[in-house]
């Protein structure tokens, strides 16, 4: 049975400091096999739908902090599998928004430079000894979104997306 290292939505370049050495700690304690991101690795904040804050800095100097930090869990980390998670597609999503070719826009491994990393598209999931890993943002929502999950999917089910409904 393998043992799964979870990175739960880092929000990069917004990722805590000392992130990275809370999951290094973790995964020598538990002598974990697999790691897994459960999405939203980046935030996209400059480029999200949402109304912007007057203090927003623009999409390029994000780009460039997000990179940095993205480089640094590579660096610790380089075998993951990545599940796209929301913030991860809105490039994807304003390129569909705005009608340009799907093929204009670079795949997520040339983007964020993390080629040895298995990438699972926006919406998929992964399965591993019968528990299955996703994002969060497809299926079930309300105040215990993975237990509602698990009953659907009648499997064991771990999720990011739902900060606020965080639980075991």
């Amino acid at each position: 049975m393998a043992r799964v290292l979870i990175i739960g939505d880092t929000h990069c370049p917004v990722m805590h400091r000392r992130y990275i050495d809370f999951l290094k700690e973790i995964q020598d304690s538990w002598d974990t096999d697999k790691v897994i991101h459960i999405g939203d690795l980046v935030d996209w904040a400059s480029i999200s739908y949402h109304p912007k804050a007057p203090s927003l800095k623009n999409s390029e100097q994000e780009y460039e902090k997000a990179h940095k930090q993205v480089a640094q869990l590579y660096e610790a980390f380089p075998e993951v599998t990545w599940i796209i998670g929301n913030h991860d597609a809105l490039t994807e999503r304003q390129v569909f928004d705005i009608g340009l070719p799907i093929d204009l826009l670079k795949n997520y491994k040339e983007i964020w430079n993390v080629p040895n990393w298995e990438i699972v598209p926006r919406f998929g999931h992964k399965i591993i000894d019968d528990v299955l890993y996703m994002h969060g943002d497809k299926g079930r929502y309300g105040k215990f979104p993975a237990i509602l999950n698990a009953e659907a999917e009648f499997q064991s089910v771990v999720q990011g997306q739902a900060q606020r409904a965080a639980g075991v």
